[in-house]
């Protein structure tokens, strides 16, 4: 985008280099969406200058100037101090894998070109701030800021959850919540009153009993509607722990394989469900999506447990079938590794519909649990600021013994596939071959110990509900409304108008 508004306005509208610059810079704004390193893209200057020769020739241009700005901010600096940090600072470097591959970092063409830098989440704008960008922070810290995501409470409540809605607006005593979510706040009262939690309870229900009536339909199986329904749903990733969530499901599994019949009564029943894309070239997401599938396959057959558990892959995730899931969860993951996630957004459509969250301190969830409550979520996992010592530290990790056992089984065969899913199980227990980057043996232990508190919490179906109430009327925060303003007053500078009325 930079490179073609320079070459709109120097080659199409002739204008010259400066004054095109001067508009261009204050014109472009960027949002950094993730700190994952794939999406931060840095393309081969070989391949720009023959695709989009008069596009890289800009850049080029565009980097000299940036580096001789450099040179010239930090001439005081010793001449090898200087040197190393306008290489650092350069939008055009040597690639580190391949050498003499010259690469133009996108991420830093974005920053040098833009008047303002944002993260989408607190915590995602600070690792922007002091990890991502550290270096061009310091030299231009009043362009960086923060705008937390939000969703549209159009779609993802008053659309997709009518009778939710309803019983809202009856009891707010009107719909003003649906463009002014704060409104939702006054739910709050009504948390711990019993008649209205039993209307609460009695709209979850029926939406459970859609989304059962979908899986019938797709997999021709009953589900039972008195069981927790725990959700998954979002783009598959190894920082996303779908991995880790499939675990913890076989650990249930085996559990209630050892119980007897009188233990078993006392268990919650549950229906775990995963959803998502993964991208059409990576491995190891499909490897983790046929974990899925095949763990469903002994568990749902299994005539002693599948009254007790149940998984399900759905296939071909997407809006749609996210408008039917969501109104009908209980209990959503957003188990990303501490740091990794920049925002998510799909756990404030969770929120908005009071569903409980079993999550990381990472990302929106951070945000979420200042305005429903830490104690109301089940949090687990460790800090982002430890994770680099203990990405380090990892293949010192004494495993717990559940991990271990449960890798074993895998490997063994227990769902099939061994040979197939050997990769997967090296590439978190096996620190020969693998690194367990984004820490699931790690977060393992009190992953389940949070999932022990779910159990807990879910038998008292009173102070379940106190919470989901509570979930819904603290999201009024995460409404994009809250976003666009923000982004209008800070970012844009345009001020709201309204359309003039017809006569």
């Amino acid at each position: 985008a930079v490179a073609e508004l320079m070459r709109l306005l120097v080659d199409v509208e002739a204008l010259d280099w400066e004054q095109a610059w001067s508009i261009t810079t204050k014109c472009m704004n960027y949002t950094n969406h993730t700190v994952m390193p794939e999406a931060l893209e840095k393309w081969p200057v070989r391949v720009l200058a023959k695709m989009l020769p008069r596009h890289m020739e800009i850049t080029e241009i565009i980097n000299a100037g940036w580096t001789k700005f450099l040179e010239d901010k930090y001439a005081s600096l010793k001449p090898v101090e200087r040197d190393a940090l306008v290489e650092r600072m350069s939008i055009i470097q040597e690639n580190p894998w391949v050498k003499d591959e010259m690469q133009v970092n996108m991420a830093y063409l974005a920053v040098v070109s833009s008047s303002a830098v944002n993260g989408v989440a607190a915590i995602h704008s600070e690792i922007v701030k002091n990890d991502i960008f550290n270096d061009f922070y310091k030299l231009f810290p009043e362009k960086f800021q923060n705008k937390t995501n939000g969703v549209t409470p159009r779609r993802w409540l008053a659309f997709c959850n009518p009778a939710l809605s309803d019983l809202i607006t009856k009891t707010l005593g009107s719909d003003n919540w649906i463009s002014d979510t704060y409104e939702l706040a006054k739910l709050k009262p009504y948390a711990t009153d019993k008649a209205f939690q039993a209307k609460w309870r009695e709209v979850k229900q029926a939406a459970k009993a859609k989304l059962a009536s979908y899986i019938k339909d797709t997999f021709g199986d009953d589900v039972p509607l008195n069981a927790l329904f725990d959700i998954q749903i979002k783009r598959i990733h190894e920082y996303k722990r779908q991995l880790l969530n499939v675990l913890s499901i076989i650990e249930r599994y085996k559990q209630l394989k050892k119980m007897s019949p009188e233990e078993r009564k006392k268990v919650v029943p549950r229906v775990c469900m995963v959803g998502g894309k993964a991208a059409s070239a990576y491995d190891m997401a499909k490897r983790i999506i046929h974990l899925v599938v095949k763990v469903g396959d002994v568990i749902n057959k299994d005539p002693e447990t599948k009254d007790l558990l149940r998984l399900y892959f759905l296939p071909d995730y997407n809006v749609s079938l996210a408008e039917l899931i969501i109104p009908a969860s209980e209990l959503s993951q957003h188990i990303s590794t501490a740091g990794t996630e920049a925002s998510g957004t799909s756990n404030m459509k969770f929120q908005m519909n009071g569903c409980l969250i079993i999550g990381t301190m990472d990302g929106a969830n951070i945000e979420i649990a200042e305005e429903s409550g830490k104690e109301n979520m089940f949090v687990f996992g460790v800090d982002a600021d430890d994770v680099p010592r203990l990405r380090k530290e990892r293949k010192n990790l004494k495993t717990h013994k559940r991990f271990d056992e449960i890798m074993a089984d895998i490997e063994g065969g227990m769902f099939g596939d061994k040979e197939y899913f050997k990769p997967l199980v090296d590439s978190i227990s096996n620190m020969k071959v693998g690194n367990d980057w984004f820490l699931v043996a790690n977060d393992f232990a009190s992953y389940l110990n949070a999932q022990a508190e779910v159990d807990r919490v879910y038998q008292d179906q009173d102070e379940w509900t106190r919470r989901s109430i509570v979930y819904t009327a603290g999201s009024g925060k995460f409404s994009s409304d809250r976003t666009i303003v923000e982004y209008a007053k800070d970012i844009w500078h345009v001020q709201p108008t309204r359309p003039p009325t017809s006569n």
